[in-house]
């Protein structure tokens, strides 16, 4: 009869608490093989410690419960704080520890503006976007409305060559020609037409390039002038006072066009034996040629250091949605080798910006860039702008791209 409770034991064990444990499942396969073979008094004896081993069989632990059968209360009323399904303490779809849902990308804002809005279908009317443009009134009389300056309007026209992500089929170029003119360019007053100016800022902005022709300074650029203008003013090779400018333009540089952020403020580097000083950079080494008559979206975020004493600055940049840098005080490590950062992990932890030392030094104006010089005569370089978006929180790729 021992015997027989035993068996019942085993086959209770083998319907029940394992069906859904196929490791076990297989460790009682190999018992039931090894049975077969040997004596009746063995049997008993590896059935009983396959019970035991098992915790029993006992009617009041229902298999299914994962609490059956603790004894020790404390652990019993462990209640998990984290509703999601990582090993992390905080509430989020993330596998970091952090208090933001995105995966580690630099921002808390998530999947950003543009997902709750498909294809940009009515994204102006978001509270945190301050303006949109997508080009397709196809008109420069309602360009001139909603730009401060167009400088050479005869060298901006409309084409239908837009990207796979636009919604639309309208896109604006912009051109230099050659010994003709150095180029154009769209300019806004954010005082002007926004009615106020800002310390913090994202500009998203879909750009095409040709790599057959040659660029100077041709992207998407945000920045601020105290007090405020409805053009952009100079003072280029000069660095800025902390209460005058700010200005960083995302743009291709040097001779094989790596993309970069070319940025002026008040503790700007200089280059040894050159008296000038000329727009940062912050990408050296890294590998980011723009693409040749590719369309990709370039979002650009900075943040005015407050209070104006302090370096807690920021500045960054994504790439078709992904974060290339995040510029704060104590991040990313790297080191300046004269008027360009290179990020290394083995190096220095960034210092942070001080962009200003007076507050009435805000963000003023979005600016759509095409400067070129040294062209020969006759030459044109072309740049392509499509689906702009200036928000006040990040905005992210038009196809909504989700949260990682």
């Amino acid at each position: 009869m021992r015997y027989k409770v035993n068996l019942d034991c085993f086959q209770s064990l083998a319907e029940s608490n394992y069906n859904e444990n196929a490791h076990s499942q297989n460790l009682l396969l190999m018992v039931i093989i090894m049975l077969s073979s040997i004596r009746v008094s063995r049997r008993i004896a590896l059935v009983a410690l396959v019970c035991l081993l098992c915790s029993g069989c006992s009617d009041d632990e229902p298999a299914d419960d994962p609490d059956a059968g603790v004894e020790d209360e404390s652990d019993a009323d462990v209640i998990d704080d984290d509703p999601d399904a990582d090993d992390d303490p905080d509430a989020d779809d993330d596998s970091d520890a952090d208090d933001d849902a995105d995966a580690d990308n630099g921002t808390d804002e998530g999947c950003g503006i543009a997902a709750e809005y498909p294809g940009d279908d009515g994204i102006e009317d978001h509270p945190g976007v301050l303006f949109a443009e997508d080009f397709e009134h196809a008109s420069m009389e309602v360009l001139d409305e909603r730009f401060t300056e167009i400088r050479n309007p005869e060298f901006v026209d409309f084409v239908d060559q837009v990207s796979d992500d636009s919604p639309g089929e309208t896109a604006v170029r912009l051109q230099s020609a050659g010994d003709d003119d150095t180029g154009s360019h769209l300019y806004r007053n954010l005082e002007e037409m926004e009615g106020e100016t800002f310390d913090e800022l994202y500009a998203r902005a879909y750009i095409k390039y040709d790599r057959d022709h040659s660029y100077h300074h041709s992207g998407v650029g945000l920045g601020g002038y105290n007090p405020p203008t409805s053009w952009p003013q100079g003072g280029a090779g000069t660095r800025p006072d902390g209460d005058d400018r700010i200005s960083m333009r995302a743009e291709p540089v040097g001779s094989d066009l790596q993309f970069d952020m070319y940025t002026y403020w008040m503790h700007m580097r200089g280059n040894p034996g050159d008296d000038n000083y000329w727009g940062n950079t912050f990408l050296g080494g890294v590998d980011l040629p723009v693409p040749d008559r590719e369309w990709f979206a370039v979002e650009l975020y900075i943040r005015l250091n407050d209070p104006v004493d302090e370096f807690n600055g920021e500045l960054a940049m994504w790439v078709d949605g992904e974060q290339i840098i995040h510029l704060e005080e104590g991040a990313p490590l790297g080191e300046w080798v004269h008027d360009t950062f290179h990020p290394d992990e083995e190096g220095e932890p960034f210092e942070g910006f001080q962009w200003r030392d007076d507050s009435d030094l805000a963000l003023s104006f979005l600016w759509l860039h095409q400067y070129v010089t040294g062209n020969e005569e006759g030459e044109h370089s072309y740049i392509w702008y499509n689906d702009v978006v200036l928000a006040t929180d990040y905005i992210g790729p038009v196809d909504g791209t989700p949260c990682p």
